[in-house]
């Protein structure tokens, strides 16, 4: 059941039923949602102190598809945390096998090996995030205008916990954390 309300017109109660997409109906992410990656793809002697991220153009693409609710606050956090649907993994060219997409299996299929060099889903919250570039201060009042008037004034972010080694070949994929 859901409320439907329009300007002028006494709001209505309607039942239907939603189809609503959740990560399994994602096909892949286009190109042009990609705003940065570091470090960029045939840099060879990026620094090993920076972490490698990709940075999207819609500030909340990582949690766009997010089948579970924030995960309830414990420890040191103070905040309950959505987990996003998708990570940033990067590995080494001999830890991993890619198996293109056939009529079997319609996505190119990501074997790592050995699987220690995943990091852990249950701190991907920690490694996503939304950042702001405009002037003004974000309140729970005014986030929602600012979004509406000047999307191009927030980015979301993927890092990868996983330290670079110096004179590495690495290879970084955004995958999906659900099944």
């Amino acid at each position: 059941r859901m409320q439907v309300a329009q300007e002028g017109v006494r709001a209505q109660t309607v039942n239907t039923s939603l189809q609503i997409a959740g990560p399994e109906d994602v096909r892949g992410i286009e190109a042009r949602a990609v705003r940065r990656t570091w470090p960029r793809a045939e840099v060879l002697n990026a620094e090993p102190n920076l972490l490698a991220l990709v940075e999207f153009t819609a500030c909340d693409l990582p949690w766009r598809f997010s089948p579970e609710a924030p995960l309830a606050p414990a420890g040191r956090v103070t905040t309950s945390q959505l987990r996003p649907w998708v990570c940033l993994v990067v590995l080494a060219e001999d830890e991993f096998t890619l198996t293109p997409a056939s009529d079997r299996q319609p996505f190119t299929r990501l074997a790592v090996k050995p699987a220690a060099v995943l990091p852990p889903l249950e701190e991907a919250w920690a490694w996503s995030h939304v950042q702001y570039f405009g002037d003004r201060t974000l309140t729970r009042a005014n986030v929602s205008e600012e979004l509406r008037d000047h999307p191009e004034r927030f980015v979301s972010r993927l890092l990868c916990p996983r330290r670079l080694k110096a004179g590495t070949v690495y290879h970084g994929f955004v995958v999906p954390v659900y099944q």
